[in-house]
């Protein structure tokens, strides 16, 4: 059992795992080759494989939930991109985070997807002043999104992961379109094939008693 990172997104189709976490967890993994798509369909990655997490709450310890996600070499860049002064959250301080170091940049283990977020949530929410960010209660504390306010600049933007047919599907196609390439002859090959043929039909007849007689030219 190894303490992680979650970052849920609920624009995930599935859940991943980073590959450094599973290396830690030393769980047997399962071939799954899937294709991974970002904002505007741009290619994000390939996975390499899927594998059975069982996941545990640090605020209820009587919550497990078992699940099965897909392996990347890692889920995001280093997030928050910058560090985020949460202190003027007071609406929050009450409160008992699932992260309670979400303000500090640091490496992300676990992506919770809808696939298994809505097993997560629970009923309350708690807002705070406008442009600032909200809290909602789960089963593994409370989570954080929303707008907030960085301590510096940052370019980096992290965008919502989604998940895309497998790969499988795109490989046969592929297949399929290089086999048909191959049994299909050249144009050249089907030229000199019709010339052949043509001085075949001209010096080439056939007698009476079944005989081939070829014309010379």
């Amino acid at each position: 059992m190894k303490e992680c990172r979650a970052l849920c997104d609920m624009g995930s189709q599935v859940s991943f795992i980073s590959e450094p976490m599973l290396t830690l967890l030393n769980l047997p993994r399962n071939a799954c080759k899937l294709r991974v798509e970002g904002v505007d369909s741009s290619l994000s990655a390939h996975t390499k494989g899927t594998v059975p997490v069982c996941m545990r709450s640090l605020v209820d310890e009587s919550f497990s939930l078992n699940f099965s996600a897909y392996i990347l070499d890692s889920i995001t860049s280093t997030t928050p991109a910058t560090s985020i002064d949460v202190s003027t959250w007071t609406y929050v301080h009450d409160l008992q985070l699932a992260d309670p170091t979400l303000g500090t940049p640091g490496t992300v283990d676990l992506l919770i997807g809808a696939d298994i977020l809505p097993t997560l949530l629970l009923t309350e929410i708690r807002t705070g002043p406008n442009n600032m960010p909200c809290a909602l209660q789960t089963r593994l504390g409370w989570i954080v999104f929303g707008p907030a306010t960085a301590t510096s600049c940052s370019s980096t933007m992290h965008h919502t992961l989604l998940s895309s047919n497998p790969v499988e599907q795109e490989c046969l196609e592929q297949l399929l379109r290089k086999f048909w390439e191959t049994e299909e002859p050249p144009a050249e090959v089907t030229s000199h094939v019709d010339e052949c043929e043509g001085i075949f039909v001209k010096t080439v007849t056939r007698s009476a008693d079944g005989r081939y007689c070829i014309t010379s030219w």
